[in-house]
């Protein structure tokens, strides 16, 4: 297994977006609508203030009567006993966990274009693979049929040889369906080429600490934390000021001069909620920012799960290599030997064929579980923010 390193050199590998343009603007002017929502939620304590203008024209009597006015309503609260700190700290979390959302559905579809590039890369290489098994078997359909005619083989060993030739020809075709679904599902994030590189594996402390799943789960306490205060401060006293201002213009024809009239009114007023049900609600809030911690800790325990599972695959995944490595080896000297016996007419050409379809297979098979420990990898890199 190659050496865990840290997050420090991830950052020099930072990924550009690999996702379609369309679908990376779409991600784009979420985040825009977000930092929007933001705003507008970080500001709601300030109440709109209601301008009324009207102009009415009477006529009575052939005596015409024109009054114009304007009013202005401004209803504000000023003091929530904490209210209106919480719900600014409120809009600023909500809206950092709303963006992390957001990455982290980027993140998730990056991750899949990369793992979709990287199962089509593998399939390719196992379909090459499964193409030189069929050889092989067509191979072993010829010296079986030889045998059979010849009469050193029976119909159930030809039965045998046809069934598996019949069936690895059925699980190429298959697998070239699989590698063009992936394809088009590749197809539907990106039409972008870039090449799969060999992602780090970190550290389990830092493929913890560092995971997007957690920093938004994070977030999302801090913001059931101020939702939580918000809502005991609904149930505390309340001060809201209270302004009005009305200007109005009369002009009859009955009297030269113009009439206005500018009165307004100022107040506060003091409001103090009684619900029967403010205990039930406080706790209630109470109780989802202490669920929220808790969702932290099981997720770090289960993100500490699947990383012991993703590197107990790779030391599996390492293992088959050495295998391969080890059988190939042994196909390089068996295939040397029969090379030599064939030139010397001791060995048929489909010997030579096979074995050399055998070797490749195994050189093959080393590259199949390269990528497949790239997948772990890939695994674990797009759960990390960077």
């Amino acid at each position: 297994m190659k050496k865990i390193i840290t997050m420090s050199l991830i950052s020099s590998l930072s990924l550009a977006s690999v996702l379609s343009d369309t679908k990376d603007n779409i991600f784009k002017q979420e985040s825009n609508k977000a930092g929007q929502d933001t705003k507008a939620l970080k500001n709601s304590w300030i109440s709109p203030a209601f301008i009324n203008m009207s102009y009415t024209k009477n006529t009575q009597n052939k005596i015409s009567t024109d009054i114009k006015s304007i009013q202005i309503i401004w209803n504000q609260d000023i003091f929530r006993s904490g209210g209106i700190y919480y719900a600014i700290k409120y809009a600023k979390a909500l809206g950092i966990y709303n963006l992390d959302l957001i990455k982290q559905q980027k993140l998730n579809l990056i991750k899949t274009a990369f793992t979709l590039k990287t199962q089509i890369l593998r399939d390719k290489l196992l379909l090459k693979q499964n193409v030189l098994k069929l050889a092989n078997l067509e191979i072993n359909v010829k010296v079986t049929k030889d045998n059979y005619l010849a009469g050193n083989a029976d119909i159930s060993d030809m039965n045998n040889i046809l069934v598996q030739r019949d069936t690895q020809k059925m699980t190429n075709l298959t697998l070239k369906q699989s590698i063009q679904n992936e394809s088009k599902e590749l197809a539907k994030l990106t039409n972008k080429k870039f090449e799969i590189k060999n992602f780090p594996l970190i550290t389990k402390d830092e493929y913890i600490k560092q995971n997007i799943a957690i920093k938004t789960l994070n977030d999302k306490s801090k913001s059931d934390y101020t939702k939580a205060k918000i809502t005991t401060a609904s149930y505390l006293p309340k001060l809201t000021a209270n302004l009005q201002a009305n200007h109005s213009d009369y002009d009859s024809e009955i009297d030269s001069q113009d009439n206005i009239d500018n009165p307004w009114s100022a107040g506060l007023t003091l409001s103090i909620p009684l619900d029967i049900n403010y205990k039930a609600n406080i706790q209630s809030a109470k109780i989802n920012y202490l669920k929220s911690k808790l969702d932290i800790n099981d997720k770090k325990n289960e993100l500490s799960q699947k990383y012991n599972e993703v590197i107990d695959n790779i030391n599996i995944l390492g293992e088959k290599i050495k295998i391969a490595k080890q059988i190939k080896r042994s196909y390089e000297t068996l295939y040397n030997v029969v090379k030599e016996q064939f030139n010397a007419g001791l060995k048929t050409v489909y010997d030579v064929a096979s074995l050399k379809n055998s070797l490749e297979i195994q050189n093959l098979e080393v590259e199949i579980q390269k990528y497949n420990i790239t997948l772990q990898k890939i695994d674990l890199y797009f759960d990390v923010k960077e």
